[in-house]
């Protein structure tokens, strides 16, 4: 593939569908990636069909296999604070309270005019949309939360309710019709209940030999209740409907049926394109700390009304910012309720995509 790439692009780089040299790389990559399918799944089958063998020869041997290919337990069993390590739960948990609480504190802005100039700003914004409520008004209908609660996924972790997806998807359509209803009536009045304003955090651990003793070795995940995700999907159809041209076509992050080994791939694809051309490529990489927990939410609110949510909407993306809470989930134990003065809860799709 490599070679009919390189003889392409030393003939003409073009995309024209009659070139010769085009069609042949094209062709060459189109069974590269088949050859690279076929032989994942010959890898998985012969993997498969080993364990079915072995399973009544040699469990110990079965049993191995399937373990590797298990994730490694996240949880953490211990932590370090000054110089002193803790292993009792409930430790644990204080010092998990204390640290989100420091990430989660205001933002301070270096320069103090830009902070004012940002809050005078949101609070305009905010005397506008309640005089004109008319303007952005949307509807929820009973097909789209229908659509939304079917394609739920099983055995996903719930919120701190514990309604899990599956009270949503099988609990029939007079259930769906409710939420409906619910959903509506919270856009009408651009209030979002208390209980919504609640998130569990769990820890993920960061991996690449990290230490585990270590808080800034996690990355805390938001669980939100089941009910509020679906009104968040929705709510995400919604937005996306107001600007075709965001996000960038070129950003991978968040985006359906894209991952890392997209953006890996273009960022290899380029830099093979210009070493082959013997020209110049400057790579920069870019790693902010803790990006999505900083976030300052007046700034998040001004970024929203230049996106184009107005009126009840932005109203509604308002009330969904305003007093936020947060608890973290720590070897089966719930630490204190803290506010979230700041930052975006991750899975949550509305929130990741405008910022």
């Amino acid at each position: 593939m490599r070679s009919a790439r390189k003889e392409w692009i030393n003939q003409c780089h073009c995309h024209d569908s009659n070139c010769n040299a085009f069609v042949t790389y094209k062709n060459s990559k189109r069974l590269f990636r088949a050859a690279l399918r076929k032989a994942f799944d010959e890898f998985e089958s012969s993997t498969a069909r080993r364990l079915e063998k072995e399973i009544d020869i040699d469990q110990k041997h079965a049993w191995t296999i399937l373990n590797r290919r298990k994730k490694k337990s996240s949880g953490c069993m211990s932590l370090k604070k000054d110089g002193i390590l803790y292993t009792d739960s409930d430790d644990i948990c204080d010092i998990w309270y204390e640290h989100f609480c420091t990430v989660f504190s205001p933002t301070n802005y270096k320069d103090c005019n830009r902070q004012n100039e940002i809050s005078e700003k949101v609070k305009a914004i905010r005397n506008s949309a309640t005089k004109d409520t008319s303007a952005n008004w949307i509807t929820f209908e009973f097909s789209e939360v229908h659509d939304i609660c079917n394609k739920l996924k099983c055995n996903k972790a719930c919120g701190h309710d514990d309604i899990a997806y599956e009270h949503l998807r099988f609990g029939g359509k007079l259930l769906m019709k409710h939420l409906c209803y619910l959903f509506n009536l919270i856009l009408q009045y651009a209030y979002v209940p208390k209980e919504w304003h609640k998130s569990m955090i769990i820890l993920l651990y960061k991996g690449d030999n990290k230490s585990r003793t270590d808080t800034n070795s996690y990355r805390g995940i938001s669980l939100v209740p089941s009910i509020t995700k679906v009104f968040e999907k929705l709510t995400d159809i919604k937005l996306s409907s107001i600007r075709t041209d965001f996000p960038n076509g070129q950003q991978v992050a968040y985006q359906k049926l894209l991952s890392s080994l997209n953006a890996s791939f273009n960022l290899q694809d380029v830099t093979l394109h210009h070493i082959e051309k013997n020209g110049t490529i400057y790579i920069v990489l870019l790693d902010s700390t803790k990006a999505f927990d900083t976030v300052p939410h007046d700034g998040l609110r001004l970024k929203l009304h230049e996106y184009g949510a107005h009126g009840k909407l932005w109203l509604l993306l308002d009330s969904m910012y305003t007093n936020l809470y947060g608890a973290v989930s720590s070897n089966g134990k719930l630490s204190k309720w803290f506010e979230l003065k700041r930052g975006i809860r991750q899975e949550v799709p509305c929130q990741l995509n405008c910022t």
